[in-house]
């Protein structure tokens, strides 16, 4: 089976634009980090290390297991105590309501303000419009915010893109502190429910003669009692008009095949346009080789 996209390439500077802008979810998909778990047969726990994590990883949720700078991956949030939980039993973004399947990246965070997570995303174009987008949910419940005023910290993430060979700061995006989950105020069983998830991101357009992007998320909040959070679904998508391709999906074995590709330009990249084909071929293991 053959599978072909168009890529279109522009020009334009790197610009972060405000948060405010409208996220472009329904973009094409370049990359996705939702922390695996996807079949029901994968243990409750997580036992493989993320790729770019720096903090310390906990490979059970036994209560005692978390603390200041480890993560865990788990198909259900970390229960904080001992027959009652400080945090929400978080549910995976991925697969929201389902148990058996999708993880979720759970943090008890450091406070230090340094980085906690790192990738490096190649292959892009420049003049590239994209989205960098997250599901953040703070597990804390209400309790502990209202009981001790002032106490706990919020859990604060700042998004930085650099330029991986220079290390230049190309835009960045602060979420502010994420709230808890205030529809549950009053029930004091609520840790058995999953907070909600909030979605943060930005857009950015790809500067002139990069092709690649390090995507770095710092813990920015303040202070070491609270600031626990989870994290799903990272993405980055192309926020462009969409390129359709004609000439069917299958084909056998040393069948030849033509292809047609169909793009509206919207003025989204200036004219005459420059395009590319990316062919993957997929293997009977479900391995692409590009």
């Amino acid at each position: 089976m053959l599978l072909a996209a168009l890529m279109l390439l522009g020009v334009g500077a790197g610009v972060a634009a405000p948060p405010s802008d409208e996220l472009c979810m329904e973009g094409t998909l370049l990359f996705r980090e939702d922390f695996g778990g996807n079949d029901v047969s994968d243990p409750r726990v997580g036992q493989d290390p993320v790729s770019g994590m720096s903090y310390t990883q906990a490979t059970t949720d036994a209560f005692g297991s978390m603390g200041a700078g480890k993560y865990l991956v788990t198909k259900q949030g970390y229960c904080n105590g001992n027959g009652t939980s400080q945090w929400h039993l978080q549910d995976d973004h991925t697969h929201f309501g389902d148990l058996t399947r999708g993880y979720l990246l759970e943090i008890d965070g450091a406070g230090d303000h340094a980085a906690f997570y790192s990738t490096t995303i190649d292959g892009l174009c420049e003049g590239a419009k994209l989205t960098f987008s997250a599901y953040i949910a703070n597990v804390m419940t209400w309790g502990m915010y209202v009981g001790s005023p002032g106490r706990y910290s919020y859990p604060r993430l700042k998004f930085v893109l650099t330029n991986p060979d220079t290390g230049a700061e190309l835009a960045t995006y602060d979420t502010g502190d994420i709230p808890y989950d205030d529809s549950y105020t009053g029930d004091n069983t609520c840790w058995k429910q999953s907070a909600e998830w909030h979605l943060v991101g930005m857009n950015f357009t790809v500067p002139s003669g990069l092709d690649q992007i390090q995507l770095t998320i710092y813990n920015n909040a303040t202070g070491t009692t609270g600031n626990d959070f989870a994290i799903d679904d990272i993405e980055i998508r192309l926020c462009a008009p969409p390129v359709t391709v004609e000439g069917g999906n299958e084909l056998c074995t040393n069948e030849k095949a033509t292809l047609t590709a169909n793009f509206t330009n919207d003025g989204t990249f200036p004219e005459p346009l420059k395009y590319k084909w990316l062919v993957w071929k997929i293997s009977t293991t479900s391995t692409a080789v590009r």
